[in-house]
């Protein structure tokens, strides 16, 4: 049996892009999902580390020396606050820094996009990293997203309405009020519900605070043939494949998740 060891799942509230991508995997490679904090490590357990902020570092350290897995890594788990950019050009002082030897004991450290894995290399991580250049989606959701190509658009923009700082939501507003473009707050909602209501709009405006690893929501609005409005402060923004959108972007995403999987599969036999 392989786990794949994580925070939290679909069924939480707090529920995000990172489980989205973990249900995925899970189900596209027959894996078994546990909770991080309520994972008791076994010798030669093979493993998926996901999100781990709730699990002990006694555990961590144990799975370090004793176990196989690969590390399908959301954010950075070289620093307690798992956020680099906090730091000056998103490096992490030296006395800060932490489980340098989780990271290089993986078999494999699958990083996001490929400036997901620069801020690694910039902090001087030792692995063996391998970008898998953009999210990973399912065929259902990415389905979903090409059903909603061409939803009749509101003139209105759309600011994402999150009490999540790092989301900053005050600055997208300000900037549509600066602008004087009419806009309106998207509520949380569940998945199919987000992203139908998000199709209804022109455009996204989004300013990150934070550094995203990729940025999920960035991705599916271009999907659905809307227009962005963002900063660099994501992985997506920072890759090639960023000028597609509709139906071009939809099938690269497509090939690259199946490419994505077989990928990761191979570092599980």
């Amino acid at each position: 049996m392989i786990y794949l060891v994580s925070d939290f799942n679909l069924t939480d509230s707090i529920a995000g892009g990172s489980e989205l991508v973990d249900d995925t995997v899970i189900k596209a490679l027959d894996l078994t999902y546990i909770r991080s904090r309520d994972y008791k490590p076994k010798k030669d357990d093979i493993l998926v580390l996901s999100n781990i902020s709730t699990m002990s570092q006694k555990t961590i350290d144990y799975i370090r020396d004793n176990c196989r897995y690969v590390i399908l890594e959301h954010d950075y788990k070289i620093h307690w606050t798992r956020h680099p950019w906090r730091f000056k050009d998103s490096i992490i002082p030296k006395h800060e820094r932490i489980n340098y030897d989780l990271y290089k004991n993986a078999l494999a450290v699958f990083t996001q996009t490929d400036d997901h894995e620069q801020v690694f290399l910039d902090n001087e991580v030792e692995a063996n990293f391998i970008s898998l250049n953009c999210s990973i989606w399912s065929e259902e959701e990415l389905g979903r997203l090409s059903s909603l190509q061409d939803n009749k658009k509101t003139h209105k923009f759309a600011v994402i309405d999150s009490d999540n700082w790092i989301k900053n939501k005050q600055g997208a507003e300000q900037f549509c009020l600066v602008n004087k473009i009419a806009y309106e707050l998207v509520p949380k909602l569940n998945y199919d519900s987000f992203i139908k209501k998000l199709s209804e709009f022109s455009a996204l405006v989004f300013f990150p605070v934070a550094r995203e690893t990729c940025c999920r929501l960035l991705v599916e609005a271009k999907c659905m043939n809307m227009n962005v409005i963002t900063n660099n402060n994501s992985g997506a923004f920072r890759s090639v494949w960023f000028d597609y959108s509709g139906q071009e972007l939809i099938d690269f995403l497509i090939n690259s998740a199946k490419r994505n999987l077989n990928v990761i599969r191979k570092f599980l036999k």
